[in-house]
């Protein structure tokens, strides 16, 4: 269909985008019409999308569009490159409303605004309602939002456990202590704080299911004496219905016995005649009874009555399911459901009621502590929305401004919202007021793991004034589309959602073979990676010129992605794998945690024997077997010992980087994926060091808590793997991460393989879809749990086929699908393949056993993949190393060594300011009277770097990129973007931040560096002026006295107009500084330049990579970079005395090179660039006569105080 013709009047409408069909084309389109036709502002349009990946594509899609058209219509691009849809909007718009110069206007006005493009993921608009309507909608005033408030949790849970359940009668707590359970988190099987820890975590960050508390209030439930009368009563209930059906469920259970002998298998559990086990369970009844009767007082009963015994193994149906499950034997016990009820409650249903109280008591206290507190996680950022909206009478009235502000909404990727998202829309702009419009496509809605309810999908378009479906496919062959629409003509049946048939962009081929599609028939499917390889294997040897990052193979998980992986490598086939994992739920990650151990705990030698072990590190394994004796672990130990005491100085990158060329692991050095996911994790925990000061055991608690989902705090796209888009290998991925991508070439091995799809849920929480809400139990086969699962298993098939359908329309040329003979009860089968015109035709008929030939011509075929960067790194170190060996180092002091009080001088750091450190700003005023207010504006928007990691590894790395680069070749784009590529990847860094740091540097050379230098800016200085790493040794009063922290703070009380005076002086005289010898350093450049009073003086200049930001911030913002912020900075960093000792070394410097030199002629004085400041450039001229530059802290050189240092350094004073 046209989309010119998509109705723009108000009114809710649904746009269904197949795959294929350019649905991001659609709504940037659809947005620059509704701008310019509806006359809007562009604040007066809402976009919300699912991610912030789609959010930024989308962003960068619309703004695209708004400057191809001003181009188009300013005749600077042709016809041509302009596609038709917007052209022929443009000509009909024109010949309607002759207003050309009116169309012009409003797309400049767009561009000068773009920043105000309001589109947001559905958490961010909800963030944003509540931090710019608080007052409107009511919520409580001062919020703030943590998502991280482990803490919180912890303090409470430790707080409820030491005034709770130490306090429970000691048979209790013994029943508690050994009943293990099975549970949906990783390692836990115990009813303890760790259980409670993420039971309170899952429930606290839900937002679409609701937890219910029952109608007592739990602070009052004394919780020993309720499971005293909830057990006597379950008691008496079990006794009662054992004597009605324990002997029939014996006999049934007895015939089972018979019917496993009859099929010829074997079961530990049920056999044909079995002892009787009706007598022992009245045993133990009469025993039970007389220890209530006789010994009520001591409760020994309750832990008698809970423990698993005969009656959990043989009679209960969680053992006789799972027995009989494993032998595929069906059973019908439902005639026995009151006992097993009975059963369940003495044998889990004590245990749930347990949790269930606590859990009570432990929440209310955790919902009222967050209220005291003003804490606010994402999750409750939903709920206040959701209550104020969807519970409140008067959400109309509440939401009024809101309604008003946007008078158009678009959502993309509707098939993914959830019906809380939905109400929460429906009820703000479903209206006649309003055009509504939502784009997504219900074939597509797999992401049901992350809330997505195609339930709410279908509701919502039941209520749709419009519906249009885009039946364009822009993606595949024609051939392709065909065998789409042969496929799916009678849609998604499972599913229940109807195909409309597609029409192709592209011509029909006129080579009419069938090698578009193929179908790959196989019967053993253990071999299927073999099958898949070597149809592979041929297909490049057939195809000489076949690009490698054309082809994809999409897989149902993550386990067989790499095992793709770890075969195409036997024969040197690159591979990528292209995932949206979690950076946590990495192979990588398992290392990091092992690393991170022995930081925290080196004198345990088990922790460093399991890392020796490791891929990290890979020590031969009979070695360690005499772990005693061996040298290699007290190595290790002494160099954990050392990384510990060093890890504040170095940071953890750099530590982690040592380990990695030490010991040069073959399985890191050659695997380019492990080592990238290694670094990626570097940088996080860098981060979080720096946040917590270093405090390695916070850290790795912390860390223990991201590698399990359920705890997971460090969500979305900013932790998912980078994938590394190597452009000379085939891509390796699951469905669910191959959705919104296309390729030429399409595998596809596992289609028939339910099995692997679904997964089987466990306790204690559990979702229930028919009334939203939490339901807790640990066993997992309960009437309620059941019915759940069921429901799940059902959704989980509806979603299989809709992967299904994802991954087919991934194809651009060629499809291949693999199909299992031995297993076609599947919907690849039962619904998809049938439907072909002709099946035989698409059948692969060639033989795809490997010939010794074929494999030798592929191993020959493509070069090893080296780990380029490993190589980087350990030539960069080993040259570092040499420096080292070779220079004699005897009584030198460094401005490092100075400020931090440390005796021991460090060759690497000289007096170099490497700390990329991270401060939190009270005072973030920036305020420029007589300005417009954009400039004021523009100082709120982050600087380029804010993305860019935080830590010292990320401060070496920016000034190394700095040093190597030539100013006045900034706009060399491919010459820069190598530069600082081969940088990033030194110092392990994604090559992500090229463009963010790029933009950067540009901020840096064209700034004005202010009115005291004419507003000129590093551009304008000559490449012959300007010197970078001026390295030198001043002698420091050699053979006299030695120089005290007194002797230097008495030069800051001299000159006492300039900046940094007494107060100054007074923090010097705290350091603790003796020394004698030689003082070493280096400057970071040195350049030439007029001031303002015509002469042409000589300054330095040192970049810093500081970043300030205050709480609520997480960008680096120019406003925070004013006067009182950076010389606060300064003095916290004794910046003042570095730069008095840079003068000195550059007045000396100047004497011996200059002929006549004088002082006050010739040496100019300091500039600190405070990089992550700096405001963008356009706005130059603005800024021209304001002396309080952001990020640029300047002064003349204060003369007197360095001709006092001279005399001092040469013992003349």
């Amino acid at each position: 269909m046209d989309i010119n013709n998509i109705n723009l009047n108000n009114g809710y409408k649904i746009i269904e985008a197949s795959a294929g069909t350019g649905k991001t084309f659609t709504l940037s389109h659809l947005f620059l019409r509704n701008y310019i036709e509806n006359k809007f502002n562009i604040d007066n349009i809402l976009l919300l999308s699912f991610t912030n990946k789609t959010c930024n594509e989308l962003r960068e899609k619309i703004i695209e569009r708004f400057i191809q058209l001003e181009l188009f219509i300013n005749k600077k691009i042709t016809r041509e490159k302009l596609d038709e849809t917007l052209i022929l909007w443009y000509e009909k718009h024109l010949a309607e409303n002759n207003d050309k110069d009116e169309v012009l206007y409003k797309i400049k006005k767009f561009l000068n605004n773009v920043n105000n493009l309001n589109i947001f993921t559905f958490h961010g608009f909800c963030n944003n309602m509540l931090e710019n309507y608080s007052f409107e909608i009511k919520s409580q005033q001062g919020s703030i939002l943590n998502n991280e408030i482990d803490y919180l949790y912890i303090d409470l849970i430790n707080e409820l456990w030491l005034s709770e359940f130490t306090n429970l009668d000691l048979n209790i707590i013994k029943s508690i202590d050994e009943k293990k359970i099975k549970s949906k988190w990783l390692n836990i099987s115990k009813i303890n704080k760790k259980f409670f820890l993420n039971l309170l975590k899952e429930v606290d960050n839900e937002n679409i299911f609701k937890y219910v508390f029952k109608d007592s209030d739990p602070n009052k439930d004394n919780i020993s004496l309720l499971l005293k009368i909830y057990i006597k009563n379950s008691w008496k209930e079990f006794v009662s219905n054992w004597e009605k059906q324990g002997q029939g469920l014996f006999s049934k259970l007895i015939d089972i016995g018979y019917e496993i002998n009859q099929k010829g298998l074997t079961s530990s559990l049920y056999k044909s005649k079995p002892r009787n086990k009706v007598e022992q369970i009245n045993s133990w009844i009469k025993h039970i009874d007389e220890n209530i009767l006789f010994n009520e007082n001591d409760n020994k009963y309750i832990y008698e009555i809970t423990k698993p015994d005969i009656l959990t193994k043989y009679f209960y149906r969680k053992s006789i399911y799972k027995e009989l499950d494993k032998l595929n034997i069906k059973i019908d016990i439902s005639k026995y459901s009151d006992l097993q009820e009975s059963i369940y409650k003495i044998k889990d249903g004590f245990y749930n009621q347990f949790i269930r109280i606590f859990f009570q008591k432990l929440y209310l206290k955790l919902i009222n502590l967050k209220s005291e507190k003003g804490i606010l996680n994402y999750s409750d950022i939903i709920k206040t929305i959701e209550n104020k909206c969807l519970l409140e009478s008067d959400s109309k009235k509440t939401f009024l401004e809101i309604a008003n502000k946007y008078k158009t909404i678009f959502i993309d990727e509707f098939q993914d919202t959830d019906k809380v998202q939905w109400g929460i829309i429906k009820k703000i702009f479903k209206d006649s007021e309003h055009l509504l419009i939502c784009v997504g496509d219900p074939k597509q809605a797999i992401y049901k793991f992350r809330g997505g309810d195609i339930k709410a999908y279908l509701n919502a378009k039941q209520e749709a004034l419009k519906i249009y479906k885009l039946d364009v496919n822009y993606r595949s062959s024609y051939e392709l589309v065909e065998i789409i629409n042969q496929l799916y003509k009678k849609g998604l049946q499972a599913s229940k959602i109807d195909h409309k048939k597609l029409l192709s962009y592209r011509k029909s081929r006129i080579d009419k073979s069938n090698n578009y599609f193929k179908i790959i028939e196989f019967q053993d499917p253990k071999n299927i990676s073999e099958y898949t390889t070597n149809f592979l294997i041929k297909f490049l040897l057939s195809e000489n010129n076949f690009n490698l990052e054309n082809i994809a193979i999409l897989t149902n998980n993550n386990y067989q992605c790499l095992v793709y992986k770890n075969i195409l490598k036997k024969y040197n086939i690159p591979c990528n794998i292209i995932n949206k994992k979690n950076i946590f739920d990495t192979e990588a990650s398992f290392l990091i945690e092992l690393f991170l151990d022995c930081l925290n705990k080196p004198f345990s030698r088990r922790i460093l024997i399991s890392l020796s072990t490791s891929k990290l590190i890979k020590l031969n394994i009979k070695k360690l077997l005499d772990y005693e004796n061996i040298p290699e672990i007290d190595i290790l130990f002494s160099k954990f010992k050392l990384w510990t005491k060093e890890i504040r100085e170095r940071g953890f990158i750099s530590i982690l980087r040592e380990c990695i060329i030490l010991y040069k692991s073959s399985s890191v050095i050659n695997d380019v994926d492990l080592y990238s996911n290694l670094m990626q994790l570097a940088e996080i925990i860098e981060e979080k060091m720096i946040k917590e000061e270093f405090n390695i055991s916070k850290v790795v608690t912390w860390y223990k808590y991201e590698m399990n989902e359920f705890s997971r705090n460090c969500k979305g796209d900013k932790y998912l793997v980078h994938n590394k888009n190597d452009s000379s290998a085939i891509n390796i991925s699951t469905i669910h991460s191959s959705k919104g991508l296309e390729y030429e070439v399409v595998i596809c091995p596992f289609l028939w393989d339910e099995k692997k799809t679904f997964n089987k849920a466990n306790g204690p929480i559990w979702k229930n879809v028919e009334n939203n809400q939490i339901y807790i139990n640990i066993d997992n086969s309960c009437y309620k749990a059941e019915k759940i699962r069921s429901l799940e298993f059902n959704e989980q098939s509806n979603e299989l086929e809709r992967l299904i359908y994802v991954a087919l329309t991934r194809a651009k040329h060629q499809l291949i699908v693999f199909n299992n003979l031995e297993n076609t009860d599947n919907i690849l089968n039962k619904y998809l393949l049938k439907n072909l015109n002709n099946y035989d035709n698409y059948k692969y008929k060639l033989d795809l056993k490997l010939k010794d030939i074929e494999i030798k011509k592929i191993k020959t075929k493509f070069e090893i993949n080296i780990n380029k960067e490993f190589v980087r790194v350990y030539n960069s170190k080993r040259i570092k190393k040499k420096v080292l060996l070779n220079r004699v180092v005897n009584m030198r002091s460094s401005y490092s060594s100075w400020i931090s009080s440390k005796k021991i001088f460090n060759l690497y750091k000289l007096n170099k300011d490497y700390d990329d450190n991270f401060i939190n700003l009270k005072n973030n005023n920036f305020l420029i009277k007589g300005f417009e207010n954009n400039l004021n504006l523009e100082f709120n928007r982050p600087n380029p770097l804010s993305d860019f990691p935080k830590g010292s590894n990320a401060g070496i790395c920016l000034h190394k990129i700095i040093e190597r680069l030539n100013f006045h070749e900034i706009n060399n784009i491919d010459k820069v973007n190598k530069l600082i590529e081969e940088e990033l990847y030194s110092f392990g860094f994604d090559k992500k931040f090229t463009k963010n740091i790029r933009d950067g540097l540009k901020r840096m050379i064209f700034c004005s560096l202010g009115e005291m230098f004419q507003n000129q800016s590093l551009i304008n200085v000559t490449k012959s002026d300007i010197l970078k790493e001026i390295k030198f040794d001043l002698p420091l009063s050699y053979f006299g006295k030695t120089i005290s922290s007194r002797d230097l703070s008495n030069c800051f009380l001299l000159s006492c107009d300039s900046e940094f005076g007494k107060d100054y002086a007074d923090m010097v005289k705290e350091l603790n500084i003796y020394s004698k010898g030689f003082y070493s350093g280096c400057i970071d450049c040195l350049f030439k330049i007029t001031d303002n009073n015509n002469d042409s003086k000589w300054w330095i200049i040192d970049w810093k990579s500081n970043f300030l930001s205050t709480e609520d911030e997480i960008q680096s913002l120019p406003k925070n970079y004013n006067y009182e912020n950076m010389r606060s900075e300064m003095i916290k960093h004794h910046y003042p005395l570095q730069s008095h000792l840079y003068l000195l070394a550059v007045h000396r410097l100047l004497k011996w090179r200059l002929k006549d030199y004088v002082p006050d002629k010739h040496l100019g004085g300091y500039i600190y660039v405070f990089i992550r400041g700096l405001p963008s450039v356009d706005f130059n001229d603005q800024i021209k006569n304001n002396i309080l530059q952001p990020g640029i802290f300047a002064s003349s050189a204060p003369i007197e105080r360095i001709l006092y240092l001279d005399k001092l350094f040469n013992d003349e004073i």
